[in-house]
């Protein structure tokens, strides 16, 4: 059984033994508003209040998504059957996220992400426009280290 609500955290219990079986699930910064099994129970899914959702290993408890963020709120996340998560937020947007292992490391996975979506992160949380040289060094930079992402 899960349990979510009112904070940032999910649980998980033994129905049967009342025993809580995983460290909490924590999406600091924003409440749990609804936390839900995959279809198959392989993965949980969560909507937060603070715009974003985030998909869960059920049997260990680390996340496998990192939170996804929405302009508005999320109304709706649902796993289908192969893997693909489906999210519906205000207004009027409906995204798929297809969830597939890899075995970059996280390093190249976030610079692949800047380069996709010429855009930074800065330390106050604003995306700004990659500026042309940051996007040629980030180029370069993964034609070297990963470069099936490229081709």
């Amino acid at each position: 059984m899960l349990t979510a609500g009112h904070d940032d955290q999910v649980l998980v219990w033994d129905v049967v033994s009342g025993r809580q079986l995983l460290a909490p699930l924590r999406t600091p910064g924003g409440i749990i508003r609804m936390a839900r099994w995959s279809p198959d129970g392989r993965f949980i899914i969560t909507r937060s209040d603070d715009r974003t959702a985030r998909v869960w290993d059920a049997a260990t408890g680390e996340a496998v998504t990192p939170a996804l963020k929405h302009a508005g709120d999320v109304a709706f996340a649902r796993m289908t059957g192969t893997d693909r998560l489906i999210t519906a937020s205000y207004p009027d947007l409906l995204r798929a996220w297809d969830l597939e292992e890899s075995t970059l490391p996280p390093d190249v996975l976030a610079a692949y992400a800047k380069w996709l979506s010429g855009r930074r992160l800065t330390s106050a949380g604003t995306l700004l426009a990659l500026r042309p040289e940051e996007w040629a060094d980030l180029n370069q930079s993964l034609r070297a280290s990963a470069p099936e992402l490229l081709q």
